[in-house]
């Protein structure tokens, strides 16, 4: 079999070379460098990679003893080349007849031929002393690995499987020489010696003409060309936005003072044509089932999703675990989204406080569970599968990871994620809040479930810097920017107001945006949770728990408010009637934010695809030392054709029924006692 192995690498080496040409005097001082058969390179412009990312090099340090010491993880950038595209001249090193991969005799940088996904260039590493070595003589050596473990190669060398399409920058980065093809510099580092000398070298010409079948079959995720755009990146709007009959399936808890209280799903006619818009159409309450581990109080309704097939309605109650409950439910979308889902099951899943769910596919879910079963940390990330009720771990070491308490996240088209850590949950049980925990960081997680990098992000502590509530900033909500070729994120400080630029190329987290500014720079506790346009070009964000904001991010380094809606102040609300929650007592928004320190409790945010109009739940927590009732209300907003602003919808309300005389009596929010924390949109 190893022969066999051997065998089939070099064939594929000689494939990939057209016929690998080699001389057979491996004496460097009888160099006869021979030319790459590529006689019309020199009239052909240059084109830029395909892609721009980077992979993991794990690098040894010699010593008089063993080479094999403990490794040290450094991120090459890597540019990725059609085959018919390579840019280098040449000449090539080759180490060995097993492994396709090449080295710059001048420039030191490393050529790896893929199976699949193209031709990759790595820049050389620089040592103390300033001299340049090519990661393929390193890795030949021993000194280099593409594993953790210093795995050696046997065999060619599937990139896919180690390459990150997410560009590295900032300082000491080598770049793209746009006149060779080739980086720039090299990874600066402090290793002193590698003792690569012995290693034989043979003098090799590539000629890249050859094509196979699998050249213009690329990977979905790696297919985008990072430097086709010029910054400022400019995504085009979507297509200009519409309203459609839709219903909102709105899960909401209740009041326990009311008889039989159960949390439940509001089902609301979001069709504005219909003579019921805004009108809640009919209830599905949740059924104790004690031998289920299902209870339909005390579980705090907190997020939900929808399933990528459309069949599966996904709700998590945030506190369920203090009553030993199932803590995560499952119901069926009728054919008919207007009779109301159909509960099928509960799930207890690894882990506990059931915060945020994306549909990942077909039935499938990922959701953040922010802490343990103690209220504590490590929290974990979890797989549901709707269509078995199952529910599994998708870290491979959550009980290793200090300080996990995941609460936003978003998923990359590499399947890879990036998860927002919140707050201990156990803290808000303190009589003091001064004492409350936030989190300072952000972690990268590869698709395999395993912990890739860790951000920590400084907690200011100059004067004014923060709201002063506890200690850290807290990164309640994470997204990731759709068709953002740098695979980057935003987050928002609850203590900080900051928004935050992550990614896996940025090595430090980047402050791009002080949303404080608003209410001239006060800081004030927020969420900031946001709905991200699927174009990536717009942010619709709730902060400070009274403001709405419409936030262009088509350049995410810059971005720049275009709209911003208070519901202390505005004019379209200030003075509306509204009902205090659990009273018969009248009053305004203005009112209402006089008595209780500008709080309504604006947080969920919903923006459906192709929508022109968008949802917001003024409801956000109350338990312990968040006592964040609020309103209780829900509101929906209209674009402009433009994207650029929007305004208060007065048709749609779900919440207050006021003239009785001469309309039938329906639900109401307030009639219902319900405490609405999330929405998601069917369109029918």
């Amino acid at each position: 079999m190893k022969e066999n192995l051997l065998e089939s690498s070099e064939d594929l080496k000689n494939d990939a070379t057209k016929l690998l040409t080699t001389k057979d005097n491996h004496d460097e001082n009888n160099d006869q460098l021979l030319e790459l058969r590529r006689s019309d390179f020199e009239y052909r412009e240059i084109e830029p990679p395909e892609n721009l990312g980077y992979i993991n090099i794990y690098i040894r340090q010699s010593n008089r003893h063993s080479i094999r010491q403990q490794s040290k993880k450094i991120r090459f950038p890597v540019a990725r080349y059609h085959r018919r595209r390579f840019p280098l001249h040449g000449p090539f090193l080759s180490f060995t007849p097993r492994i396709p991969i090449f080295a710059d005799r001048l420039t030191k940088q490393t050529i790896i031929y893929s199976p699949t996904g193209g031709i990759y260039i790595l820049p050389p590493l620089i040592n103390f002393y300033g001299k340049m070595f090519s990661i393929a003589e390193l890795i030949v050596s021993g000194y280099a690995s593409l594993v953790s473990n210093g795995g050696e190669q046997s065999g060619p060398i599937n990139m896919l499987s180690y390459f990150q399409p997410m560009p590295l920058y900032g300082r000491g980065i080598p770049r793209i020489n746009p006149m060779t093809g080739g980086f720039t510099g090299g990874i600066q580092t402090s290793y002193k010696r590698f003792d690569t000398r012995k290693y034989s070298r043979t003098h090799a010409n590539i000629d890249l003409t050859y094509e196979t079948e699998d050249d213009d079959e690329k990977p979905r995720s790696y297919q985008r060309n990072y430097y086709k755009r010029r910054h400022p990146l400019k995504r085009p709007h979507s297509s200009a936005p519409a309203s459609y009959s839709a219903v909102l399936y709105v899960w909401s808890g209740q009041d326990t003072s009311v008889t039989n209280a159960a949390d439940f799903v509001a089902v609301i006619d979001f069709n504005e044509k219909s003579p019921t818009y805004g009108h809640i159409l009919k209830t599905v309450s949740l059924i104790s089932d004690p031998e289920k581990g299902i209870g339909q109080i005390n579980n705090e309704a907190h997020h939900s999703g929808i399933s990528s097939n459309k069949k599966y309605y996904i709700t998590g109650g945030l506190l369920s675990f203090l009553s030993k409950q199932k803590e995560i439910f499952v119901w069926e979308i009728p054919q008919n989204p207007k009779d109301g889902p159909k509960f099928i099951c509960g799930i207890d899943a690894p882990g506990a406080c059931p915060d945020e769910f994306l549909p990942i596919g077909n039935s499938e879910f990922l959701v953040t569970m922010m802490c343990n079963e103690s209220a504590g940390s490590p929290g974990n990330v979890a797989v549901i599968d709707a269509d078995t009720c199952i529910a599994r771990s998708l870290l491979r070491n959550a009980s290793d990871i200090q300080d996990f308490n995941p609460h936003g996240f978003g998923r990359l088209d590499n399947g890879s994620i990036f998860t927002a850590d919140y707050i201990l949950p156990i803290t808000l049980t303190n009589t003091d809040a001064s004492t409350i925990v936030f989190r300072n960081t952000v972690r990268h997680i590869f698709p395999d479930g395993s912990l890739q990098d860790t951000f920590q992000v400084r907690f200011p502590t100059e004067p004014g810097s923060t709201t002063g509530l506890g200690h850290g900033i807290g990164f309640m909500e994470l997204k990731t920017i759709p068709n953002d070729p740098l695979g980057r994120a935003l987050a928002c400080g609850t203590n900080t107001n900051i928004v935050y630029l992550f990614g896996a190329g940025i090595p430090e987290p980047m402050p791009v945006l002080d949303a404080s500014q608003v209410n001239d720079y006060i800081k004030r506790p927020s969420a900031g949770l946001v709905s991200i346009f699927p174009d990536g070009s717009r942010m619709l964000m709730t902060f400070q728990m009274r403001f709405v904001m419409l936030v262009d991010i088509v350049d995410p380094l810059h971005p720049k408010f275009l709209h911003t809606f208070d519901f202390c102040t505005d004019e379209s609300v200030r003075d509306m009637p509204i009902l205090y929650p659990g009273t018969n007592q009248t009053t305004t928004f203005s009112k209402f934010c006089l008595n209780n320190s500008n709080v309504v409790g604006s947080h969920g945010i919903m923006f459906p695809n192709g929508e022109n109009r968008f949802v917001v739940l003024n409801y956000f927590l109350k338990f312990g030392l968040a006592q964040f009732s609020g309103t209780r209300t829900v509101h929906a907003f209209k674009l402009n054709k433009d994207l650029t602003n929007f305004t208060y919808d007065h048709q749609f309300n779900p919440n207050f029924q006021f003239d009785t005389s001469s309309k039938k009596k329906y639900s109401t929010f307030h009639s219902l006692n319900a405490y609405p924390h999330h929405a998601q949109y069917l369109k029918l």
